[in-house]
């Protein structure tokens, strides 16, 4: 197909099932240096409490309530992820390995 993908989700350490949830995303994607798995969550590196349900729709709500459409307004650690991916593509994918090594550090 042709997907090249960058995986980013929550490592979520000590909950039920997440260390067998953790290996089949990396086994999916196939290279560890394309998996960043977030400590503990997305919430945690954002900035606010982990909701119970709809995290997606918390999580872009959470940031068009806060950031704005300014670049430099979005908080400094989710935006270095971002820039450090668009690098990546921008040089032929060869920082993948310095973003995951960087966020994880199990």
């Amino acid at each position: 197909m042709g997907i090249d993908p960058f995986v980013i989700h929550d490592r979520d350490m000590g909950k039920q099932n997440a260390s067998a949830v953790n290996d089949s995303i990396l086994k999916a994607v196939g290279d560890k240096n394309k998996v960043v798995a977030l400590e503990e969550c997305m919430e945690d590196l954002l900035g606010y409490p982990e909701p119970n349900e709809n995290k997606p729709y918390k999580a872009y709500q959470f940031i068009n309530d806060n950031w704005g459409s300014d670049w430099d307004g979005i908080n400094p650690d989710w935006r270095s992820i971002i820039e450090r991916l668009i690098f990546s593509r921008m040089s032929g994918g060869n920082a993948y390995s310095e973003v995951a090594a960087s966020i994880n550090k199990d």
